[in-house]
């Protein structure tokens, strides 16, 4: 069961959704709660190092991977959430499990490696009771 109030982020490398849940079961429903877009990559680098042949496109997603869990690992430390979701691409989740923080990774109930960023709300939900 997931529990009230979780945090659920939908994100690719390019951009990231975030949701807050309510009710349960069946009947859980995913409510925005903001969303996160890359913040001058080229400012940035990746996580960890990257091979020489990366286009200029996988270098920004995997960057945006990184600034999104600093996002969530500032959040958490925080204590703004206390149970996380995450859904993102094979490559986005890969990317992003290489900075989780402990506070993070301690409060992730369910990660999924989908493609979802043009789901609706509901149809997210769907997958989350499904899984």
């Amino acid at each position: 069961m997931i529990a009230e109030h979780t945090l659920v982020v939908v994100a690719t490398g390019t951009q990231a959704r975030m949701f807050r849940t309510k009710g349960g079961g069946t009947a859980l429903k995913l409510i925005a709660d903001g969303s996160l877009d890359p913040n001058h990559p080229r400012n940035d680098g990746p996580a960890g190092h990257r091979p020489p042949e990366s286009s200029h496109q996988e270098t920004a997603e995997a960057t945006f991977a990184k600034q999104l869990v600093h996002h969530l690992n500032a959040d958490a430390t925080a204590g703004k959430f206390e149970h996380v979701i995450i859904i993102a691409d094979p490559g986005t989740l890969g990317e992003m499990r290489i900075s989780y923080g402990k506070a993070l990774a301690s409060r992730i109930v369910k990660e999924m490696h989908k493609t979802l960023n043009h789901h609706s709300a509901d149809e997210i939900a769907k997958l989350i009771i499904s899984a």
